[in-house]
């Protein structure tokens, strides 16, 4: 483990099983692994001080929810992908993956959904602030995608997708 995490900045894991898995998938991936779950010590085996965590969320890292106390009845288990240790303490960037992934998620609505270009929505101050900062923020990371034709997926008259044409997707 600790050849897999050296130098690492972050240590990203993901849930290892998706609700509504048959008992048979829970029991298979938790001793699987379970051998590569982010600890305290793991993150010490970076030797990076400032190494982050980061997950997707929903992250069961104790038993203090309805589902982790189930889990631990269950299974026999206190957390799965990271513990409390990890999953507490000011190394955890799990949030503010988060809350990157909405701005992000909400920007990629307006491109894809505007009535009218980004360029053109900007131009009009038509996006709250920290929308404008978030739009400025893909900018810059993704010039392509601010200066290409718009396509914009405008609803048709007599089309039946609320998402326009394909190309507005790709």
């Amino acid at each position: 483990m600790e050849e897999g995490v050296s130098g690492y900045d972050f240590l990203y894991t993901d849930v290892w099983v998706s609700m509504g898995e048959p008992d048979e998938v829970w029991k298979e991936r938790i001793a699987m692994l379970e051998p590569y779950r982010v600890t305290g010590r793991v993150m010490d085996m970076t030797g990076k001080s400032e190494c982050r965590f980061l997950h997707c969320l929903p992250a069961f890292h104790n038993r203090k929810t309805a589902i982790g106390e189930h889990t631990c009845q269950k299974f026999g288990i206190d957390c799965m992908e990271e513990n409390d240790e990890v999953f507490e303490s000011p190394r955890n960037a799990a949030f503010l993956e988060a809350e990157n992934r909405l701005h992000t998620i909400k920007a990629v609505m307006v491109a894809t959904l505007a009535e009218e270009s980004i360029e053109d929505a900007l131009a009009r101050n038509s996006f709250s602030d920290r929308g404008q900062q978030v739009l400025g923020v893909m900018e810059q990371s993704l010039p392509c995608a601010f200066h290409a034709p718009a396509t914009s997926a405008k609803r048709h008259e007599g089309q039946d997708s609320d998402l326009g044409s394909a190309s507005a997707m790709s």
